[in-house]
């Protein structure tokens, strides 16, 4: 392989294929090239035929050009040729493409594969371009090999880029059936984005080792349509092994699903964009909270206004069992006043009304502290909300049974403290020896080891 780099000049590199098929593969002129014109280009003379058994090597952001085998010659023959190139890091692949046809169809197809051609390994495919040379789609993918095979009827010639920029954004489950992300089942939030204008699909999977509760979160960006999210007990991705299927989930939305699982491997099906660069997340789990409560943490910032004060906070946070409420449960509460932002050290948290009186700031002199203190007093302090504490297999949970198997009590320990959770708080499923908790101060479920 021969490479060669120029900026703006005419290049023509031809070689003769057996069965009479010629072929060009040159770098275009500057006013040809458009926005590439103002860039080097880098030019490759290719060694053997463009056949799947033997593809040309081609870099990508390169422009290439060739005339076809059979051109416009009757009856009319299809011309296929197969490219491959390497990409290095996770990002967007924008293939652009164009034919010259004097019969102005459209028979053609482009075609992207990865590591090999085969129906289960197809990333992208778009067909009935025509000769305008612009992007005909674009998809995630990672580092690996990728085969691009070039088909056309009755054209006299084509030409071809395959650009790609490196983008942390993109999924790394690549958009295929043959290499699906593996992920967590514990509320870990996995994220993606839509890559095409039709049909995408986003493929990952997850182990269980043994028979699980779970509830499936999803949330999308607004602007988002996925018709389908779908879960299979196998790879083949069949009616028969379906065995949940989300339809419909419209422009914006969310959902959870909860459901017990057997042990086992589960595949993962998102499909049906009709809008590109739209993000989506969703996260599996134990439970039936949503997981931005389930991480146990004060959330939904709130601010509020008391005289000439302006207070930023968390309004929400999760039960704290037997721990004496602080301000340390809301996180970082910042006050302003006069210009001047303070943190919030101290204050008296009144458990039966849910409010919140400011009785400490950092850097503060006393004469501040004490017009902060009046202007939270009482039916002015600031409300918050307690959400159930989220219960995982990662806490520490006590629970003593009877002799005869059955569940007696269970503590959960609670910021450093031991919750006795209330019989109507909790149930027990024996055959799975899972502990859900229920009601206003608990959430989530435990697996006894």
């Amino acid at each position: 392989m021969i490479r060669k780099k120029i900026a703006v000049a005419i290049l023509s590199i031809s070689m003769v294929f057996t069965m009479g098929s010629f072929a060009s593969i040159y770098a275009e002129e500057s006013m040809e090239l458009d926005d590439y014109s103002i860039q080097e280009v880098e030019t490759t003379t290719l060694q053997g035929l463009g056949t799947i058994d033997d593809p040309w090597k081609i870099e990508t952001d390169t422009v290439i050009t060739g005339t076809t085998a059979h051109g416009t010659a009757e009856p009319s023959e299809w011309d296929d040729y197969y490219f491959c190139f390497d990409v290095g890091d996770k990002g967007c692949m924008k293939p652009y493409a164009s034919v010259v046809n004097p019969y102005h169809t459209t028979w053609n197809s482009l075609m992207i594969y990865s590591e090999e051609v085969k129906d289960s390994n197809l990333l992208f495919e778009n067909s009935n371009f025509a000769d305008s040379f612009e992007d005909i789609g674009e998809t995630g993918i990672v580092s690996g090999k990728y085969i691009a095979k070039f088909s056309m009827r009755n054209c006299v010639s084509y030409k071809l880029k395959i650009s790609f920029e490196k983008n942390d954004r993109y999924e790394e489950e690549i958009d295929s059936q043959i290499r699906p992300k593996k992920i967590k089942t514990d509320r870990e939030f996995y994220y993606g984005e839509t890559t095409h204008d039709y049909d995408a699909h986003d493929y990952y999977y997850f182990e269980l080792d043994k028979k699980s509760k779970l509830t499936i979160f999803f949330k999308a960006d607004d602007g988002f349509l996925y018709n389908s999210f779908r879960i299979y007990k196998d790879n083949t991705f069949s009616d028969d092994s379906l065995v949940l299927n989300m339809r419909e989930i419209d422009f914006g939305c969310d959902f959870t699903e909860t459901d017990i699982y057997e042990a086992g491997t589960y595949y993962i099906d998102l499909c049906g964009s009709r809008l590109d660069h739209i993000g989506y997340k969703f996260s599996i789990g134990s439970g039936e909270q949503d997981p931005e409560v389930s991480e146990n943490k004060a959330r939904k910032y709130s601010e509020e206004t008391r005289g000439d004060f302006n207070i930023s906070y968390c309004h929400e946070i999760p039960f704290y069992g037997k721990v004496k409420p602080s301000a340390k449960l809301f996180g970082d509460i910042s006050v302003s006043y006069n210009n001047i932002t303070y943190k919030v050290s101290k204050a008296k948290i009144n458990k039966k009304k849910h409010l919140i009186q400011i009785t400490g700031l950092e850097g503060a002199d006393k004469s501040i502290v004490k017009l902060i203190k009046k202007a939270t007093k009482g039916s002015n302090g600031l409300p918050f909300t307690v959400n159930p504490y989220y219960v995982r297999d990662t806490d520490s949970v006590t629970p003593k049974f009877k002799t005869d198997g059955t569940p007696k009590s269970v503590k959960i320990k609670i910021m450093e403290k031991y919750y006795k959770a209330k019989k109507n708080e909790w149930e027990y499923d024996s055959s799975g020896k899972i502990f859900s908790f229920k009601g206003d101060n608990l959430s989530g479920s435990y697996r006894v080891s």
